[in-house]
């Protein structure tokens, strides 16, 4: 240090100064004291912001209860329970109070912040609903408003909202008071009517009165609409719904969801994420139905079609024409594999096996590729067959009970011929030639899927068959969806365990949920204009 200390007063008492090195050094040593703490100092800007802008929302949330408690604004009502000791009466030494009220509830956002406040205030005019939660795709129904500390007239109007707090006309009906026999003060009743969407949930209804002093009094309750339990997609960018698969008294529980976004094209098909639902289109995007939020669109590739999307692992993996393959963590950002798909033939399928570990795609050419690292990389399976692979399109894919099974049709003649392939691994695949079902002329299978222990694949013409080991296949319910003599053709298939029945999709707007193969009318069925191509259930 002495020495060092002796040079630095040389070379200041002198005019000699700094060499170029040393002040290069020195340069380089001040960058790197800057550079170590520039992210720190980042940091801490970030958190000092956040801060600040949590502590105004949190303000603006106060100051919002404060307003709706002396407004008495409350969102929905209960009656809380409390024990109190009593020391005077050693027999029963508590004292249970039931105490009703009301909430008052506000969610401010600040910059980055949310501040979400809650306060429960008793002896104040509050609503509860039952039911009120729904699932989309509902029917028609009454819902019974539970009043507290109320005054609710007959024949008053409902006020319904959306989570913008923009009013939604044309869905409720005027209020029906009720003979009071639950315990509260009041009990009333209305309509609602079918047809409110995920997107705006969760809803408010309101209610509103005014008092002797001209004070208004508000009072609100919240009702969701929960994510429907199935989807099916088609052409003319049809979306139908269905809270619960299972028929009204028409046979028909499907409903017409507003339509998607202009532009999307036909929608090919759709996969469920765990938390929304992510489908793909004719013109290359994506279309995600989120909770509680707009549809939204996202392009994977422009202007090509994509035909078919599975979730797997956590990754969604879609595939289209000219062999294009994409995956996705999210719905939202889509990625080519580094390599490419090594293919140019239009890919018509795809389906994760039943553990999530191995991937197949198939299409065109009698391609088949199989992957084991989340769609990054691409092999071709070997297919064993006495027909020119050039004539054969794979339509279907799926895997159950340790063996995969590939569908489709074999061109190669005038006249179409249904192939069934089988692998125990989905790299090496064999043709199921011992059928005479899968050499039927003019039959092309669309698709297949393992459930009730046992494989079944659709097709044109109506056509179903069911094997349950993939070697022998028998044909069930020829015409099912139609008259025997013009059956619509047939695209899709799943197995919805917790029902215990197959949902079938179809040309003519055909809907089939059902698992009796010898008896039609156990079947229940749907049709209506356009094509449904696929579906999927939650």
């Amino acid at each position: 240090m002495h020495k060092s200390f002796k040079y630095l007063q040389k070379q200041l008492s002198t005019n000699q100064g700094f060499s170029l090195v040393e002040l290069l050094i020195a340069m380089l040593v001040l960058m790197l004291i800057v550079f170590a703490f520039t992210p720190l100092l980042a940091g801490s800007i970030a958190q000092l912001q956040y801060a600040g802008d949590k502590s105004e929302a949190v303000y603006l949330g106060q100051s919002d209860i404060e307003e709706m408690i002396v407004k008495q604004q409350t969102m929905g009502g209960d009656e809380i329970t409390i024990e109190l000791a009593d020391p005077d009466d050693p027999e029963d030494p508590v004292v249970t109070l039931e105490i009703s009220g009301g909430y008052f509830e506000t969610i401010q956002e600040k910059g980055g912040a949310t501040a979400w406040l809650s306060s429960f205030i008793p002896y104040v005019p509050a609503i509860e609903l039952e039911p009120d939660s729904l699932i989309e795709g509902y029917d028609k129904l009454d819902i019974t408003v539970l009043g507290r500390e109320t005054n609710l007239q007959e024949d008053q109007d409902i006020t319904l909202l959306d989570n913008n707090g923009e009013k939604v006309d044309n869905y409720t009906s005027q209020l029906t008071l009720e003979v009071d026999e639950t315990g509260y003060d009041q009990v009333g009743s209305f309509e609602l009517d079918e047809g409110l969407p995920n997107q705006g949930s969760p809803y408010a209804i309101q209610i509103s009165w005014e008092l002797e002093q001209d004070i208004d009094i508000t009072v609100r309750s919240r009702l969701k609409v929960k994510l429907p339990y199935a989807v099916v997609v088609g052409d003319g960018q049809r979306i139908l719904v269905s809270p619960d698969l299972m028929p009204d008294q028409n046979g028909i529980r499907w409903k017409v969801k507003q339509e998607a976004q202009s532009g999307v094209g036909s929608i090919e098909d759709i996969s469920w994420t765990g938390f929304e639902y992510v489908a793909v289109t004719s013109n290359g995007t994506a279309l995600v139905i989120q909770n509680n939020k707009e549809l939204f669109t996202t392009n994977i590739h422009s202007g090509k079609t994509f035909y078919s999307i599975d979730h797997g692992d956590l990754t969604l993996i879609a595939v289209g024409e000219s062999g294009l393959i994409y995956t996705s963590r999210n719905g939202r950002a889509w990625d080519p594999p580094p390599s490419g798909s090594g293919v140019t033939s239009d890919l018509y399928t795809v389906s994760w096996d039943s553990n999530e570990e191995r991937v197949v795609a198939g299409g065109e050419d009698g391609t088949i590729l199989y992957s084991d690292d989340l769609g990054e990389s691409w092999d071709k399976a070997e297919l064993s067959t006495n027909t020119n692979v050039e004539y054969i399109t794979f339509g279907g894919i799926t895997h159950g009970n340790g063996t995969w099974i590939a569908v489709g049709e074999d061109h190669e003649e005038d006249e179409d011929e249904g192939v069934i392939f089988k692998s125990s691994d989905g790299v090496n695949w064999d043709q199921v030639d011992n059928s005479d079902i899968a050499k039927s002329e003019n039959t092309v299978f669309n698709a297949v899927t393992y459930g009730d222990g046992q494989f079944v694949a659709v097709g044109s013409d109506g056509v179903i068959i069911v094997s349950e080991n993939g070697n022998e296949w028998d044909s069930k319910l020829q015409g099912l969806t139609t008259e025997e003599n013009d059956p619509d053709d047939l695209f899709s298939i799943l197995w919805e365990e917790s029902i215990g029945k197959f949902l079938i999709t179809g040309d003519g707007g055909t809907i089939l949920v059902g698992n009796d193969y010898e008896e039609k009318v156990n079947w229940d069925k749907r049709t209506g204009p356009g094509v449904l191509k696929g579906a999927v259930v939650r």
